[in-house]
């Protein structure tokens, strides 16, 4: 989300002189006609307040805004609005300069910014462990080149993800978005001006909107990280506030046609903002509704001579709201690097109740600061000369640039004091499969990845299931070669290895069906493979967030799926194994490990036996029944972890989780592959005990 609009100063041409350049037209000096009045909209300003609420509601977990997100998709709309509207105006009046825009962008933009990344490096000096100073220095480069929407696109994939919660310049995505707007949009404009009459200009601008929202709903639908992150798919967003500022929209002139836009324009925001959620596909189709409500209450806050103001538009103009929106760019620049710090600290992305209280504090506090002593001192253009400006940013760049590279370069600063416990558990964070980008979630039909033996053994074996498949792929790939047996590997994200398995994640679900359908194809294609081997975090397909909450019984359609999955590949004549799941200790243990050596935070309890069996009992009843049929074996792991405490660090300290429920790739290879070993070789397994 960006905040990083116009100042909120609209100077209103008449109708049949939009977009007309005057005979001054692109001189640096003003022109031939006398400059209009600015006026001053506060229902904008309220605007703001409103988006940044919402923003801010959402990434501190406040229920009942699960699709707060969408504030960015509002202040987009506002900035391409203000900013068309500004340029317009000096395209009018023949003053535009490309000089004096980007020193006000510059103004507007970069001190905040900038003394924001700045107190985000000394911050992580502090609190971030290497590998995390290393990925926010990268960061810090590419927000201050303006590209921070690439770097997280390619870094975090999801804006949602874990890696995203602990990012501390992740909000800085939209910065880049809208700075890439002002790059392109302003000289475009100043070309096309020139070139076209102001309908064939519109037309051409609503033209570029909607391929760009056709290109938003298809990446949406088959690239959707990119759909979120990247300019092509958010374009129509800025374009949407230029066309309302080109006067695509009619003035309304009936009073009760404006206050009924205006409230369906609010009810728009506020009900994506509550409605959707994290699943919700997005932007594409869904953002109309954020989108045409901003443009919505922008227009109806227009009036014509003699009509009163609208009632939504009377509150965003309240003084108390207003404020809120003068400091909303401050506001959204600091609350998270302190909620993401503060998430480093606990070693948790959800905080407890009293420091959630004290980040939301800290970040108003730290944004009427920054409003009042950054912002508002550089804007003014009095103080400091245009020359000096572009130098001091480029001064300021140089500086971010070179102390990310030396951070980058000296591997996040290892040599900073920290105890061989707190590295190893740092490391662990990192123990992960090594061949994940190469064999995780590759589409069966491009060909699935290899594993096991290197000398040409002939693949006998598919190891099917999701991320946790994934973290054991190591173990499994010891054991294959110790008995000299290969196989091909199959495994998307969230999506268990059960045929006709439907959860309420919408697309999800439907991504995981074609993947299984995929796998069962490429299954059907082969006569070389002969045992199926199955694991997946079964506890989260049971009761988790995977379930198939439309079921009256998720165990009873958990247990369903399983029996049809192991009756289709039994019928193909192959055998299964069924990989019980490693326990869900509950908490981040690498981080938690850190947090307790570094802050003296208590570490949660660790499950037991007992407490892990009982959590995955749903899930192992539906597998050990499954098991009764012929050629159909299952394997579980919790006895092996759990002695009868669950397991959570070697015998020398280092964590053989690399979060709360994947296997480090080293404890993969250490701990599973024998017992993988002794399931792939038929010997006597463990007695299934209380399952």
């Amino acid at each position: 989300m960006s905040v990083a609009d116009s100042e909120t100063l609209i100077r209103h041409a008449p109708a049949d002189q939009r977009l007309k350049p005057g005979p001054d037209h692109g001189r640096t000096g003003g022109g031939s006609a006398a400059p209009m009045p600015l006026q001053y909209r506060p229902d904008i300003d309220g605007l703001r307040a409103v988006a940044v609420i919402l923003v801010v509601l959402f990434h501190f977990g406040v229920k009942g805004f699960s699709g707060g997100y969408i504030g960015v998709d509002v202040f987009f709309v506002i900035s391409g609005f203000l900013i068309t509207s500004l340029i317009h105006d000096e395209i009018v009046q023949g003053r535009f300069s490309f000089a004096r825009f980007y020193e006000r962008r510059i103004r507007r933009i970069i001190p905040a910014l900038f003394v924001v990344v700045a107190a985000s490096f000394v911050a992580g000096w502090f609190i971030l462990l290497p590998w995390d100073y290393d990925n926010f220095a990268r960061s810090a480069l590419a927000t201050v080149t303006f590209v921070s929407n690439i770097w997280f696109w390619h870094e975090t994939e999801d804006y949602f993800s874990r890696a995203g919660e602990y990012a501390p310049l992740l909000h800085t995505w939209s910065l880049a978005v809208e700075e890439q707007f002002y790059i392109v949009f302003p000289p475009l404009l100043i070309l096309l001006a020139r070139l076209l009459r102001p309908r064939r200009l519109m037309a051409l601008v609503a033209a570029v909107c909607a391929v760009s929202f056709v290109y938003s709903a298809f990446l949406v639908a088959h690239q959707p990280e990119a759909a979120f992150f990247l300019s092509p798919g958010r374009a129509w967003e800025l374009g949407l506030g230029a066309l309302l500022a080109l006067g695509l929209a009619p003035r309304l002139g009936n009073d009760w046609l404006r206050e009924a836009l205006a409230v369906a324009g609010l009810a728009a925001i506020i009900a994506a903002a509550v409605l959707f959620r994290h699943g919700t596909p997005f932007p594409g189709y869904a953002a109309l509704a954020p989108c045409l409500g901003a443009a919505a209450l922008i227009h109806t806050g227009v009036r014509g001579p003699g009509q009163r103001q609208t009632w939504v538009a009377r509150t965003l103009s309240l003084r108390p709201v207003v404020f809120i929106g003068l400091i909303s760019y401050s506001l959204y620049l600091w609350h998270w690097p302190i909620l993401v710090f503060l998430r480093h600290v606990f070693a948790d992305p959800v905080l407890p109740a009293r420091v959630t209280l004290l980040a939301a504090g800290a970040s108003g506090a730290a944004a009427v600061l920054s409003w009042l002593f950054v912002e508002r001192p550089l804007r003014a253009r009095g103080r400091i000369r245009r020359r000096e400006v572009f130098v001091a940013w480029g001064a300021a760049s140089v500086v971010i640039g070179c102390l990310a590279l030396s951070i980058c370069l000296t591997d996040g600063m290892r040599g900073r004091a920290m105890s061989p416990a707190v590295l190893a558990a740092d490391a662990a964070t990192r123990d992960r499969n090594p061949r994940t980008d190469e064999c995780f979630e590759v589409d069966p039909k491009a060909g699935l990845c290899t594993f096991g033996a290197a000398d040409g053994a002939k693949a006998d074996l598919l190891f099917w299931g999701d991320s946790h498949a994934n973290s054991l792929l190591p173990g499994m790939d010891v054991a294959a070669r110790a008995i000299n047996r290969s196989g091909v590997f199959a495994a998307l994200g969230g999506c268990p290895p059960l045929l006709d398995f439907m959860s309420d994640d919408g697309d999800a679900a439907l991504e995981c069906k074609q993947f299984n359908d995929a796998v069962m194809a490429e299954l059907n294609n082969r006569e070389d493979i002969r045992t199926v081997v199955l694991t997946a975090r079964w506890v989260a397909y049971v009761e988790g967030k995977g379930r198939n909450k439309e079921a009256a019984d998720p165990a009873a359609s958990f247990q369903s799926a399983v029996m049809r999955t192991v009756e289709t590949i039994r019928a193909s004549g192959r055998s299964v194994l069924i990989l019980g799941d490693v326990p869900d200790v509950g908490w981040d243990v690498p981080r938690r490990i850190i947090a307790a050596e570094r802050w003296n935070l208590p570490l949660p309890p660790v499950p037991d036996l007992a407490a892990a069996r009982a959590l995955n009992a749903d899930a192992a009843q539906a597998l050990a029944a499954a098991a009764r049929r012929p050629s159909v074996r299952f394997v579980p792991l919790i006895d092996a972890l759990c002695r009868p405490q669950c397991v959570v660090t070697e015998d020398d300290g280092r964590p053989i989780f690399s979060d709360t429920d994947h296997l480090t790739a080293s404890a993969a290879r250490d701990l599973l592959a024998p017992i993988l070993i002794e399931a792939l070789t038929g010997q006597q397994v463990p007695a299934l005990g209380d399952h």
